[in-house]
């Protein structure tokens, strides 16, 4: 090869090779990224800067400032359309759970110290300002929700990044959202978005009438504080709720004995306080003034702390989309939430501990929506809504357990719940000497029956086999003093009001010394002797929303002529007994040689009955006449198959 030939192939591969970095020139580094309020302890701030240019620029030498000082920055060189860190003090910026880094620092720097109020931050080299930010942090720093009392940085819109859109503080910059979660030195949580383009949170248009809907409320939790609710967004766009307000309270229209949400006319604009009720407001001010929620997604809102469910560090971790104040789920009176944007009520929905709080286990529990109910109308009534199944199990940000579905569609508890005519109601005690009132339920099921959640229900008619008088109703849920009842295939359990049967308190443990294989306690009831009443007992449905009557029974101590002391029995091995017990005259009196020694009162009366046993009676049940009142204490004209020697 000639000379000539080799000089001109030399040439060829210098024009080439990459150019070597130059001098920086204004707009070639431009900051997009300031961890201002940083982490206790030791300062641990940065400043991210990207390189936009198509060749390499190098920032050896040259100088950072603020307005209080200046320092110079050792080698660094940022490769063409790169990103770089420059922490203070600490050589790594992101550290994983465990405290490993899992992102270095590119340079660090000392002697400036960013201000968490007003500064202006300076890259230049060689006298030339190569880029420039001036910054309020206060612009921002109410927008940080980070979890657990974390940080935020301040990041720049992708849109502007160039040395002149960075300019635009605070329009084009913004704290990152919940979902961009790294940590610093200390362990601390931080939202920020190192070494990628900013992250801001995305607007949309506002959510109207049935966009958005209640689904699951944690009413009572573990701890009061950690409260939350879930909203689905059903619009095909999603919607920003940003300014809109979280109303939670009662709701009493007069005139109106509807338990619904009340009528369409009733608007968040109304300035009737009658019609408005008792209401607590809370106005979402959400980070960077907007809360956009995507189609389909099941947001949360939270009380007070971030974490929903999970430990501290905890991979699987739940946070809120939102932290409210101002308002608290009530665990007394049922009530309401709504949501309202602009004074237009976006969805209502109601909630009640006491409908569902004796079915939940140990801990806390939500109310659920069903997930075939998820729309406006439907989620307006109770009978739509039920327990979270008993697993998973999750724990509050206090370590404590609850169930529930946070985050995810609703499903509901599955327990081995009878169905109607599997269980009966086969003995009461309406007016015990000096000892509690109790009743009797016997299974007839060919398995193990849960009562859990149960509900029974005492109401007075107005004459047997009448009207109910709703202001007369009475309800007490099974297990919600203790362990959930359950029934054993063709067992039978005894409740008592209060005490155990002998007139003794239950152990520390809920149970009785005498016959405690058999007793439950219950509250909330009373039965009277002056009155027709009816007493059902009511489980939820394994099929479908809502309530299944599984037995009813009436009693009428005034015509029937119950004595003090003596039980009313039933025998449920009668052909057709779930119907006949309903019968009040297909009773009859506890029989004088069934006194229960144990439930002999101090003056030697005794209390007579067969709780715990199942027979047919000892007495006869009389065809009374509509005169009545009549006795039925005589065997001798006895309802067939009722009579017993």
């Amino acid at each position: 090869m000639s000379a000539r030939h080799l000089l001109q192939l030399l040439l060829a591969v210098i024009l080439l090779m990459p150019s070597a970095s130059g001098a920086a020139e204004p707009g070639d580094v431009v900051i997009t990224e300031m961890l201002i309020a940083s982490g206790s302890g030791e300062a641990r701030e940065w400043i991210e800067v990207l390189n936009p240019t198509s060749g390499a620029v190098d920032l050896t030498d040259c100088e950072l400032a603020d307005d209080t000082g200046s320092t110079t920055l050792g080698a660094l060189v940022i490769a063409p359309q790169s990103y770089a860190l420059l922490s203070k003090t600490s050589t790594c910026v992101v550290y994983d759970a465990v405290g490993t880094c899992v992102m270095p620092a590119d340079l660090v720097y000392s002697s400036i110290t960013l201000n968490n109020g007003t500064d202006s931050v300076t890259i230049a080299c060689e006298g030339t300002v190569i880029d420039s930010v001036s910054y309020d942090w206060g612009d921002l720093s109410d927008d940080c929700v980070a979890p657990e009392g974390g940080h935020c940085s301040a990041n720049l819109d992708p849109a502007a990044q160039t040395a002149s859109g960075n300019d635009a503080w605070p329009g084009d910059w913004c704290v990152p959202p919940a979902t961009e979660v790294t940590y610093d030195a200390n362990g601390d949580v931080v939202l920020a978005t190192p070494m990628g383009a900013g992250v801001c949170p995305q607007s949309g248009p506002a959510c109207g009438p049935g966009d958005l809907i209640f689904t699951e409320f944690m009413v009572d939790p573990p701890s009061s504080s950690r409260e939350w609710f879930e909203m689905k967004v059903r619009t095909g766009s999603g919607c920003d709720i940003h300014g809109c307000e979280i109303w939670e309270g009662t709701w009493e229209v007069p005139g109106d004995d509807d338990d619904s949400a009340g009528d369409d006319d009733d608007s968040a604009s109304d300035d009737d306080d009658d019609e408005q009720g008792d209401w607590a407001i809370h106005s979402i001010d959400a980070s960077g003034d907007t809360l956009f929620l995507s189609s389909g997604t099941y947001a949360l809102f939270s009380k007070t702390h971030e974490r929903v469910a999970g430990e501290e560090g905890d991979e699987d971790a739940i946070f809120a989309d939102y932290v409210y104040s101002s308002v608290s789920l009530q665990n007394s009176d049922p009530a309401f939430v709504r949501l309202v944007c602009d004074g237009v009520e976006v969805d209502v929905a109601p909630y009640d501990k006491a409908t569902f709080e004796g079915g939940c286990p140990d801990g806390g529990c939500s109310n659920n929506l069903r997930e075939t109910s998820e729309d406006e109308i439907s989620n307006d009534e109770l009978k739509n809504w039920c327990l979270p199944p008993l697993e998973p199990e999750y724990l509050s940000s206090d370590g404590l357990p609850f169930t529930g579905t946070p985050g995810q569609p609703g499903a509901c508890i599955e327990r081995d719940w009878p169905v109607a005519g599997e269980v009966l109601i086969s003995e009461i005690m309406v007016q015990a000497l000096d000892k509690p009132e109790w009743f009797e339920v016997v299974s007839k099921a060919d398995r193990d029956v849960d009562l859990g959640g149960c509900e029974v229900r005492r109401v007075r008619l107005d004459q047997p086999g009448g009207t109910e008088d709703p202001s007369a109703l009475q309800v007490h849920t099974l297990g919600s003093l203790g362990e959930s009842p359950t029934i054993p295939a063709d067992g039978v359990r005894v409740f008592s009001k209060g005490d155990c049967l002998d007139g003794t308190e239950p152990s520390g443990a809920g149970t009785c010394l005498w016959r405690e294989e058999v007793q439950y306690t219950y509250a909330t009831l009373s039965f009277t002797n002056g009155e027709p009443e009816r007493v059902s007992l009511y489980c939820p449905s394994t099929e479908e929303a809502g309530w299944q009557l599984i037995d009813s029974i009436e009693y009428d101590a005034t015509r029937t002529g119950n004595r003090t002391g003596h039980s009313l029995e039933f025998d449920v091995t009668l052909p057709g007994a779930s119907d006949l017990n309903d019968n009040a005259y297909a009773w009859c009196d506890a029989s004088f040689f069934d006194c229960v020694p144990e439930l002999t009162n101090e003056e030697g009366e005794c209390n007579y009955g067969t709780p715990g046993e199942v027979g047919p009676c000892r007495t006869g049940a009389l065809e009374l006449p509509e005169s009545g009142p009549g006795c039925i204490c005589d065997g001798s004209v006895a309802i067939e198959g009722t009579q017993r020697p």
